[in-house]
């Protein structure tokens, strides 16, 4: 039971991790959406 929350927060984890990524590395993007705001909010 306890394994089954682990690997869905996991999961959770690395999908808003790839969302940052990807969003927070794009040229076009605002800066204040997907850029430090971003990575604050993640450390």
């Amino acid at each position: 039971m306890a394994t089954s929350v682990f690997f869905s927060l996991l999961y959770i984890y690395i999908y808003i991790y790839i969302y940052i990524y990807i969003y927070g590395h794009t040229p076009a993007s605002n800066p204040r959406v997907g850029g430090s705001c971003s990575r604050e909010w993640l450390l």
